[in-house]
């Protein structure tokens, strides 16, 4: 009987795609694994769940939206041989937002340095849904206290899926009479010691007093 010719219909097997863009997918539907067993000539029809024609050929690209679809492949041999077989696609965004911070680096700032907050958040399937640091991208970063910090932004895409990411940072307090930054970067000031002296603004060390001369008390400027 004509049942008989296809019982090698395949549509496919069910699988999971990664969506690209907010909109989905474009996925591959292939019943090429199907013959029949007669060598008979097949005209095809591929219907989703709701019943609506979406191809006749039997293979075919589809744009698909977020989501479950159920497509069901049909082949008939002209003979009375007619098979179907059903394909499920499941379109879905696995993958976590990225979150780029350009400003502030990890790295030391100037006391009262003008540092402008930079980030950007990007997703490659459902899209970004909130994009949210510390400060708004633009704002301007509060460097008039010294010490250590970190500037957090959290991304969320629509999928639900987050990320996120955090930077520390330092800003260094400016130094006062008597006292020095031993190196770049250093977030707390040396008070010089007794028998030297800090002898300008900047210095990175103390100097020694000239024989014969005596520095009063540590951190003096002479």
């Amino acid at each position: 009987p004509g049942s008989q010719r296809l019982r090698q219909l395949h549509a496919g097997d069910d699988r999971l795609v990664e969506a690209t863009s907010p909109a989905g997918a474009v996925v591959n539907l292939s019943g090429l694994h199907s013959y029949d067993t007669d060598g008979d000539p097949l005209t095809w029809s591929w219907t989703n769940s709701v019943g609506d024609e979406v191809a006749t050929t039997p293979e075919v690209s589809v744009a698909l939206a977020i989501g479950t679809h159920v497509f069901t492949l049909t082949a008939n041999d002209g003979l009375g041989g007619i098979g179907t077989d059903t394909v499920v696609v499941t379109v879905a965004d696995t993958v976590a937002p990225t979150v780029t911070i350009t400003a502030p680096l990890a790295q030391g700032y100037p006391f009262g340095a003008a540092i402008l907050v930079t980030f950007a958040c990007t997703d490659s399937g459902s899209g970004i849904a909130t994009c949210v640091g510390d400060l708004p991208t633009g704002a301007a970063l509060p460097t008039g206290v010294g010490g250590a910090f970190t500037f957090t932004v959290t991304a969320t895409d629509v999928a639900g899926l987050s990320t996120s990411v955090a930077v520390p940072y330092s800003i260094t307090q400016p130094c006062t009479a008597g006292s020095y930054l031993a190196a770049p970067g250093d977030e707390a000031c040396t008070l010089a010691p007794a028998g030297s002296y800090v002898d300008a603004p900047g210095a990175t060390s103390a100097t020694l007093c000239a024989p014969g001369s005596y520095s009063p008390a540590p951190g003096a400027e002479q």
